[in-house]
């Protein structure tokens, strides 16, 4: 019996294309494995691969002979299954809800003929879907398949695919899409059953369970549920332990990160406050959440003093006591902070002059102090820089002295280091090497006051070693100086220096 040779393209035809295989089961007498099915079969998914309709109508067809009460008894060939698993999931990367539809007709399809045939040509097309969820590739239908056939997965693979999909789950568990970490939480519930799982972790029973509630409840974004949720189960799960096997900790970084990015201020705030009482910087760097923690922090809400458990200085000095300062500003440079938190994190080292850290690191830090928007509390916050990494910025060559100056500070802000800038040019003894670094911008950032002169006069008396084809932007100093004092004896004095 051959098949019709007409694409189906609408519903009409599509039923006259099928209605050939249906003709052929009704006036034949299935039982058992026919070639002949399976090539009609295998033909028309092949001439019809991109039509759902009749994709559909093919997959209805397999599911009322494989039906448990049909009175027929055929068994399908490898090549049916593996070309509808080819034409509907790996060779397609649609995602639309008719698709999903029939990427799950055709795995109830593939379980039904594997639960009532369970050959080694069965076991091939769940291998074939097995290796689907597992590619490096993107696969949209990934947890769909997970979640439909893990009992077939286990039972026909063995528990050796349990590390395997604790692997696969912990990526659905990381991903953005809401429909994969549901799948991630069904998965969870059905890996708990399995012993060699929580024994692989090293992970109690109770602290899985406690895990998985944790997670779900974050899922329904509900303060007044998370809030109970986090009170009851977070101190189950054992975060402070210092023998955490490397693989739970892993999950339970993914636990934190997703608490500590949660958007609901609420449930932002009780985490912030629970690890400020009950870690240190220390454990949660042993986390490797150093940035995800300070970035948490950044909101700034959390410091609103009207709110009764408001986070204070007093909190966020005594969690970060100890703590090496290089490690911390390495963290703290990667987040582009709000003026409040930053501030409060700086004044950690309030009256504590830190050890040198690189100069690349006091620039970044710079760079994210002039980001800051509000001038009075950008002000306050240069201040603290200057005084607590005074060190490194004594350390530094004139030209890096001026690079970090125009790092750290705007046009409005009011530099104040005349006397140290000043004395670094006189101890300066190449010059010419530097010159560059004093262009317009760094000039208007020392005339913001009104001392500014001695800067300006250990410069030129210092031009003089320059030759005159190097001296820069700043031999225009005198013009400018007389356009903004008035006085003409200053003017000539300069230029005198300059000669």
């Amino acid at each position: 019996m051959s098949l019709p040779t007409t694409r189906a393209t609408t519903a009409t035809t599509t039923h006259a294309v099928v209605q050939a295989v249906e003709t052929y089961i009704q006036n034949q007498n299935l039982l058992g494995e026919i070639a002949e099915l399976d090539d009609m079969l295998y033909d028309l998914v092949c001439m019809h691969k991109d039509n759902e309709l009749a994709l559909k109508r093919v997959l209805q067809c397999i599911h009322n002979l494989l039906q448990t009460k049909s009175k027929y008894n055929v068994r399908f060939g490898p090549k049916v299954f593996h070309k509808l698993v080819s034409v509907v999931i790996a060779d397609s990367r649609e995602d639309s809800a008719s698709r999903r539809q029939l990427v799950a007709n055709l795995l109830v399809c593939v379980q039904l003929h594997i639960r009532k045939f369970p050959r080694i040509e069965a076991k091939f097309v769940l291998q074939q879907l097995w290796s689907l969820s597992q590619g490096n590739e993107r696969q949209p239908h990934a947890a769909q398949i997970l979640v439909h056939l893990f009992d077939d997965f286990v039972n026909n693979l063995g528990t050796e695919c349990a590390q395997e999909l604790l692997v696969l789950t912990r990526n659905l568990l990381q991903s953005d899409v809401r429909d994969d970490r549901r799948s991630a939480y069904f998965l969870m519930h059905k890996l708990q059953e399995i012993e060699e799982v929580l024994a692989a972790l090293q992970c109690s029973e109770v602290q899985w369970s406690s895990y998985v509630g944790i997670m779900e409840n974050l899922e329904e974004q509900q303060s007044h549920l998370v809030l109970p949720t986090l009170s009851t189960l977070l101190p189950r799960m054992g975060l402070m332990s210092k023998n955490l096997s490397e693989d739970w900790l892993d999950w339970l970084r993914i636990l934190c990160i997703r608490l500590l990015g949660d958007n609901n201020i609420l449930v932002l705030r009780w985490t912030l406050k629970y690890f400020l009482s009950h870690f240190s910087l220390e454990q949660i760097s042993r986390f490797n959440l150093l940035t995800q923690f300070l970035a948490a922090t950044n909101r700034t809400q959390l410091y609103n003093p009207e709110v009764p458990d408001c986070l204070t200085k007093q909190q966020i000095t005594d969690f970060s006591a100890q703590f090496p300062a290089e490690i911390l500003l390495k963290a703290l440079v990667c987040v582009p902070w709000h003026a409040v938190p930053l501030i409060h994190w700086l004044q950690t080292w309030e009256l504590k002059q830190l050890p040198v850290v690189s100069k690349e690191l006091l620039f970044q830090l710079g760079a994210r102090v002039r980001s800051l928007q509000n001038p009075v509390l950008r002000g306050e916050a240069i201040n603290y820089v200057i005084f607590s990494l005074s060190a490194t910025i004594d350390n530094l060559s004139l030209g890096d002295d001026l690079l970090f100056m125009e790092s750290l500070y705007n046009t409005i802000d009011r530099y104040q280091s005349h006397s140290q800038l000043a004395q670094k040019i006189r101890n300066c003894c190449d010059l010419e090497k530097h010159i560059a670094s004093f262009n317009i911008r760094c000039c208007e950032l020392v005339s913001q006051m009104d001392y500014k002169h001695d800067v300006f006069v250990a410069f030129l008396e210092k031009l003089r070693t320059v030759p005159k084809s190097k001296h820069g932007w700043w031999r225009l100093l005198p013009i400018f100086l007389h356009r903004g004092t008035g006085s003409s004896g200053t003017v000539f004095r300069f230029l005198s220096l300059c000669l």
